[in-house]
């Protein structure tokens, strides 16, 4: 039993009404920055309503107001999502009602963070002076519109949060279709737009009227939906007329009819008398000239459906159906979190996906974030590739392959892009604009041929070369070492060993300067020592013998040079993103999972590691191995 039935048959065994302890009926739920001086009043449906429903059927067409504190784009969004009765009835579970089985509790289903998520919410809603405050149904019995909004309301943490959203998002969280933004060019192919509106996209504009006009009293950048195009003659030639639905308009707007009817009317007397009839008469929707859309609107959102939401929709049923494939992944900071292509530095660190096109195809690439409120700036790199990659493609490769589509950056919740792909070996990289900036994304990718999409690349976790240097195969003159043996010497005991203590009084006194110095903690001779000791040893000494002493500091001072290429910029600290290129230099190739562990270990507050911490990640990597003897069992 899930959560939902199982709460509710609780509450309607113990004949109560649930409140959610989640999403309380308080003013945190409200407001969280701006806290209005008035007292709302939390009720239910049942105290707002003598005999209220959830959904009633018998009412036609679109009955919704977003009240003193709604927000008229997500009305919007609900008017698209009303058009699509399938999705609707997915997204609203239309069997929900007061009177069977009620408890107080209702459940919508959201399209969030790349999949459908079933949001439970109480019934309680804010209302002032007994009104509701925020959208509801303009016929008060009908409850549907108002907990929506309320669910929607929760996962973004409060009313108010929902003040910061756009029409992009909603239309996405709430019929979980691709949401593609176009600017006004791409309105004149089209050729293209009459193509997209016979295979499953569905349109939807902001109606921006320029100046006054008729159009002020009418809407002001609200969402309007294109139905249809069609192609007709007239005595000027063929033009292609659309048909277009204002969701916030009541049907059959006289305003609006008799304002399009006028204007074009000279193009309708032109038709034949069947034609002008059929589109004058039309009941759902305006028709108008296609070369006269581009002058009242200012930005063009085509909504892309997958097979999903086409076994849910009856309306797709003939059209073609998007293959689809999703990926989720996160930034890091150190690990994952590289930032864009112009970080030349650390843009390999970024997560990484391999497609695989056989045939020639359109392709939609949608990036969604998870931050809602705290968003990051956010867009996508697609590189094609001249081979299959089997691990993540290197910095050198990535800088020596050109771009071959980039999403444009921004800090909406989603970035996407859509282009005509041929075969090849494509290679997808979601960024943050900027390095170090954490999230959760979701890749989604959209095709008409079937394609093959890897998941998340990483590395082949193993050693290229020997990492401790012997101090007898290297210096042919042992004089070299002579002072540091005999600082060795004089706190060993007899079997020429120190402990960690020791180690730590040697490396004070005999280390140069300061980056070495900087290995001088207890921390970080405790590391060394556990590195140095063989891990299959059935007891540890806790000490190291003057030999391996002697091989510690050659292996430093190679050590320290390669520390000294990487942070020539940085004044002797090593910023974490390059941490992974330094270990690659001393011998180690990491998986993403074992440089999320060496990053939550060493890095520090500022985002850095000193020459110590650097040492410590080696020598935690080298017990690391050789307790395994073998990379591969390492994450």
């Amino acid at each position: 039993m899930d959560d939902f039935n199982k709460i509710r048959t609780i509450c309607f065994l113990r004949n109560t009404l649930w409140c959610d302890p989640d999403f309380p009926a308080e003013i945190m739920s409200l407001f969280y920055h701006q806290v209005p001086n008035v007292q709302f009043e939390w009720k239910r449906p049942a105290e707002i309503h003598e005999s209220p429903v959830f959904i009633d059927d018998t009412i036609q067409g679109f009955d919704l107001d977003n009240g003193p504190l709604g927000d008229s784009w997500l009305m919007g969004c609900m008017e698209v999502l009303h058009k699509f009765r399938g999705i609707f009835k997915h997204v609203v579970p239309v069997e929900q009602d007061f009177h069977s089985n009620y408890a107080g509790i209702f459940r919508f289903r959201i399209w969030w963070n790349g999949k459908w998520e079933v949001v439970i919410i109480d019934d309680r809603l804010p209302t002032l002076n007994g009104e509701l405050v925020f959208i509801h149904n303009t016929h008060g019995m009908q409850f549907w519109a108002a907990l929506l909004e309320k669910a929607y309301a929760k996962l973004h943490g409060s009313y108010e949060a929902l003040k910061y959203g756009n029409a992009e998002d909603g239309l996405m969280d709430l019929t979980g279709g691709i949401v593609e933004s176009s600017s006004l060019p791409l309105l004149n192919q089209v050729q293209i737009l009459h193509h997209r509106l016979q295979s499953v996209s569905t349109i939807a504009l902001a109606f921006a009227p320029s100046g006054p006009g008729p159009f002020e009293s009418i809407t002001n950048s609200k969402l309007f939906l294109i139905y249809e195009i069609d192609k007709v003659n007239t005595s000027d030639g063929f033009i292609y007329i659309v048909r277009i639905v204002v969701p916030l308009l009541p049907p059959g707007d006289q305003e609006l009819n008799r304002f399009f009817e006028l204007n074009y009317n000279a193009i309708w007397d032109s038709l034949s008398a069947f034609k002008k009839n059929e589109i004058l008469s039309t009941e759902h929707g305006i028709w108008v000239p296609f070369s006269e859309l581009e002058k009242i609107i200012s930005c063009m959102r085509l909504l892309h459906f997958d097979v999903e939401s086409c076994q849910l929709e009856p309306t797709f049923t003939y059209k073609t159906r998007w293959f689809s494939q999703n990926r989720q992944g996160s930034w890091v900071k150190g690990v994952t979190a590289g930032g864009c292509k112009n970080n030349t530095e650390s843009f390999h660190l970024n997560p990484q996906f391999q497609v695989l096109i056989d045939s020639r195809t359109p392709i939609i690439i949608s990036l969604q974030q998870s931050n809602s409120l705290e968003s990051q700036v956010i867009g996508f790199t697609v590189l094609m590739l001249k081979h299959i990659l089997n691990e993540k493609a290197s910095a050198s490769l990535l800088t020596n392959t050109d771009g071959l589509l980039n999403a444009h950056y921004s800090n909406a919740r989603h970035v996407s892009a859509i282009a005509l792909i041929e075969p090849g070996i494509y290679l997808i990289i979601p960024t943050t604009y900027e390095p170090r900036k954490e999230c959760s994304f979701t890749l989604r990718i959209f095709t008409l041929k079937p394609i093959i999409l890897s998941n998340e690349l990483d590395i082949c976790t193993r050693l290229l070369n020997q990492i401790m240097f012997k101090a007898d195969s290297i210096l042919n003159n042992s004089n070299i070492l002579q002072p540091y043996n005999i600082l060795f010497l004089q706190l060993a005991d007899e079997h020429k060993t120190v402990d960690a203590f020791g180690l730590q009084d040697v490396l004070e006194k005999s280390l140069p300067n300061d980056y070495l110095q900087s290995c001088a903690t207890i921390e970080t001779c405790r590391q060394i020592i556990l590195g140095m000791e063989m891990p299959d040893k059935k007891d540890l000494t806790g000490r190291i013998h003057l030999k391996s002493y002697k091989n510690l500091l050659i292996s430093l001072w190679h050590w320290e040079e390669i520390f000294r290429v990487y942070t020539t910029k940085t004044r002797g600290v090593l910023v974490v993103e390059r941490l992974y290129a330094a270990l690659s230099k001393v011998g180690f190739m990491l998986s993403k999972k074992l440089m999320a562990i060496l990053v939550f270990k060493y890095m520090r507050r500022d985002g850095t590691l000193r020459f110590g911490d650097f040492v410590s990640a080696i020598f935690y990597l080298k017990r690391e191995f050789g307790k395994c003897n073998s990379a591969p069992s390492l994450p």
